[in-house]
């Protein structure tokens, strides 16, 4: 590849981090125009250290052996004609934002030189703060020291407003793959019992949710997931939700039997969830929904025998904590919003305002 095109290796540096950018599979790439959509994540172990023949002698000789990080690989991939295509490559022992955010931008910089800028709309990635933020500092002139707090308050101020995103605004969003396997694990894990039905309902209207795009459908959706999993007593409007529910999903009520059936208590869903370091409670998305769960809250019955299968002990506290404070990321809240027409009045202007609070408030 190197041979081929010269400028393939375009940084390397200890410790140890090299960067290769194949621009002319860009070009490829934004002529194609197949899709607006890359993904960005990083894989295992890919080669061994550079310290590592070095720490052997160092070993040999008694000496203490230099630090050695994992070294990964990270890579911005597209789809072509069902294949993939590599465009930017990232080897690395340093997996700090910083260190990633400063190699993207390299990447940005390229492309401009290139006059091809921006080549996609859309970036996907794990669930990852750290990717997070060093996508929007490279790609959105985030500034680096930007927290996931101010990141989520800018998109509030974005999807509440409805403003619309200029061209050259990357969206970063996260694996709707990734977070089902998060969303059966966590099942898996506090609800070992559950049943197929309940579990059925869950990952059904989680998969919905990831398809909305505005807080006015979230809340409805959100109201029906509360009264559904967060009644003791199995009501009529229990019954109303789960209809509901289905009926905004779009999915056919034959297939899921929505009549009461009673709950052996001694197998009712319990669990205790652990704090999972998550910063959520200052999040505009945390607050707005806990509004609406606590005003259902004052409706449910605390003290109600339980006999709707379907309710399960602190769900709706650890969906709060855990998905809905930033349900910007894993939605389509954010990419329903990019511009499709031509340029739009002062929307440059508008979101660099924006940016710049987003940098007070990280500061601050």
């Amino acid at each position: 590849m190197q041979r081929e095109n010269p400028e393939f290796i375009k940084y390397v540096s200890m410790p140890f981090s090299m960067e290769l950018c194949h621009i002319p599979a860009c070009i490829l790439y934004k002529q194609v125009k197949v899709h607006d959509m890359v993904y960005f994540d990083a894989s295992g172990r890919t080669c061994g250290h550079p310290n590592i023949e070095l720490n052997k002698k160092r070993i040999k000789d008694n000496q203490t052996p230099l630090r050695q990080n994992q070294v990964l690989f990270y890579t911005t991939i597209a789809e072509k004609n069902e294949s993939l295509l590599p465009l930017h490559m990232i080897v690395t022992e340093d997996h700090s934002a910083h260190n990633i955010g400063y190699h993207l931008k390299n990447f940005k910089i390229e492309c401009v030189k290139s006059k091809i800028w921006p080549i996609f709309r859309k970036v996907i990635i794990d669930f990852s703060s750290a990717l997070n933020i060093a996508l929007n500092f490279a790609y959105n002139d985030f500034p680096m020291n930007a927290t996931t707090d101010s990141y989520l308050k800018f998109c509030f101020e974005i999807i509440s407003k409805q403003i619309v995103l200029p061209k050259w605004f990357i969206v970063v969003q996260g694996c709707c793959a990734h977070l089902a396997k998060i969303i059966s694990f966590d099942l898996e894990r506090f609800h070992p019992g559950i049943n197929k039905k309940t579990k059925h309902i869950i990952q059904e209207s989680m998969a919905f949710a990831t398809t909305t795009s505005d807080l006015e459908i979230q809340g409805k959706w959100w109201k029906y997931f509360c009264i559904i999993f967060g009644s003791k007593k199995y009501t009529p409007e229990v019954s109303e939700a789960i209809t509901k529910m289905f009926s905004l999903i779009n999915y056919n009520e034959s297939e899921t039997n929505t009549e009461k059936e009673s709950m052996d208590n001694s197998k009712k869903n319990t669990a205790v969830y652990h704090d999972e370091k998550i910063i959520y409670k200052n999040s505009p998305f945390f607050q707005h929904f806990k509004e609406i769960s606590d005003k259902l809250k004052t409706t449910m019955d605390k003290d109600a025998p339980t006999d709707n299968e379907h309710y399960i002990e602190g769900l709706i506290d650890h969906y709060l904590q855990k998905y809905m404070y930033n349900i910007c990321f894993w939605s389509n809240s954010m990419g329903c919003l990019i511009e499709s027409g031509g340029k739009l009045n002062n929307i440059k202007q508008n979101i660099k305002n924006l940016l710049s609070s987003v940098q007070l408030a990280s500061i601050s």
